[in-house]
């Protein structure tokens, strides 16, 4: 009896000692600086449990309805496409598009050669802006296939460096099948259009797009009564022998449902370059959801972690994500539409927490009091999303492209290009931290 009393006693303290080292393990690897690979923070899970009010609903369908029409009244790159005019005067046309055609300071192509005067009046002539009318009657649209969509009607990269690189500057985002466009312009050659998407303008390979000529049935795709919502990183949907590719937050049309079987459309072109829809019948699994998620903090957290480790891609390239988008995906999950670009995110409607004039102590400070996780975090060039904080330091994750390893006053470049979690204490190469480089906090409600 004696001995087995004293081997549960040192049962019983070895356990404590791996419990105290556990914590002060957990202590030690949480408060680390910069990205963090611990197991725990890298998980959806305990940010969740962390919060209290994870489960509480932000915003129902009514107010997210008025949320979105406010982003769209306060950013301009956003467009009301159920009330867009089908007509548009040729100044109004050409401002566009020139606003948008801009060539990197140093233009090289994919061999590392300087794009010359005659290769950039090429492209700008290919944009058909001298040929427009007076009044240009516009064409409604509908994406067939994941597209780029390009500063230039052209396909072949440009980059700011002599060499190809991860950033095709002509690179702007991405479309999805099923988004509904306007279609502004066509290029001399016929291969490309100009389009408004909800978010963005761009140009996109003409063969992507599917003209629609019925109105109902283009505003079917605009505002659809019966969809499905790619709650899933991605999706990949067979279409006769064809994989349709799609990112979270897309939307897919259907037209009836038994149990979890789903009739879809999916949007085809036919030979004429005008809408052929066809049917597909779908099973629902954990990459899908029946309309938007709960816009619950749980949800903005849990949706945010499916890209956790991903490759980051600029301007929707390696079909993944970069930083804007990474938030904008997240959000159109719960039925909230950003504007693409960081700048116009921070800019956009929302509670707003400025950091303009604020030391690093006093970021961190604003944070703690006033951000909740799911909220971005802003500067200039990057936003992240905030998911709580341990013993006063909070935590983000992110689409991160690159940071500067600072050691005895030598600055380093350290190429990330994935969705981290990590601190605020990682450097830019001005040798600042990220919460010193902080602009603002947005809290999208």
């Amino acid at each position: 009896m004696l001995k087995k009393g004293l081997d549960m006693k040192k049962k019983l303290s070895i356990t404590i000692v791996m419990i105290c080292f556990l914590a002060a393990a957990f202590t030690q690897i949480a408060m680390a600086n910069g990205i963090t690979n611990y197991p725990p923070l890298c998980s959806a899970q305990f940010w969740q449990d962390k919060m209290s009010d994870g489960k509480n609903i932000v915003l129902n369908d009514t107010e997210k309805t008025a949320f979105n029409t406010s982003i769209i009244k306060k950013t301009s790159s956003m467009a009301d496409l159920k009330n867009y005019p089908l007509t548009m005067s040729r100044a109004d046309i050409k401002n566009m598009a020139q606003a948008s055609a801009v060539f990197p300071n140093n233009s090289y192509d994919e061999n590392g050669q300087l794009l010359s005067a005659n290769e950039k009046n090429e492209l700008l002539e290919k944009m058909n802006l001298a040929n427009l009318p007076q009044t240009q009657n516009l064409l409604m649209g509908i994406v067939v296939k994941h597209s780029n969509i390009r500063t230039m009607p052209t396909l072949s990269p440009v980059f700011s460096v002599p060499y190809a690189s991860q950033f095709d500057m002509f690179q702007e985002t991405v479309a999805d099948a099923n988004e509904p466009v306007i279609i502004l312009n066509t290029s001399t050659d016929n291969n490309f259009y100009y389009i408004q998407m909800y978010n963005y303008r761009g140009w996109i390979a003409s063969a992507n797009v599917a003209i629609v000529q019925d109105r109902n049935k283009w505003l079917n795709y605009v505002q659809p009564e019966n969809f499905l919502v790619v709650t899933g990183k991605s999706y990949t949907l067979p279409n006769s022998g064809e994989n349709i590719f799609y990112q979270m937050g897309s939307k897919i049309v259907f037209t009836q449902k038994k149990g979890n079987i789903y009739r879809v459309i999916v949007p085809q072109r036919d030979d004429y370059g005008y809408l052929q829809e066809n049917n597909i019948d779908i099973t629902l699994d954990d990459n899908l959801h029946e309309g938007f998620l709960p816009y619950t903090r749980n949800n903005i957290i849990a949706e945010a972690f499916k890209y956790y480790g991903e490759p980051y891609g600029w301007g929707g390239l390696k079909n993944s994500v970069d930083c804007s988008s990474f938030i904008a995906n997240i959000y159109r999950t719960v039925g909230i539409y950003l504007p693409r670009n960081a700048d116009e995110q921070e800019q956009t409607y929302g509670r707003h927490y400025d950091f303009s004039g604020l030391n690093e102590a006093q970021i961190y400070q604003n944070i703690l009091d006033n951000c909740k996780p799911g909220d971005a975090l802003y500067m200039d060039g990057h936003t992240m999303l905030y998911l709580g904080n341990i013993n006063g330091t909070p935590y983000i994750i992110h689409a991160l492209g690159s940071y500067t390893r600072v050691s005895d006053g030598s600055y380093s470049k350290q190429r990330i290009l994935r969705v981290v979690v990590s601190d605020l204490s990682l450097h830019l190469s001005s040798g600042n931290s990220f919460a010193a480089a902080l602009t603002s906090a947005v809290s999208f409600h």
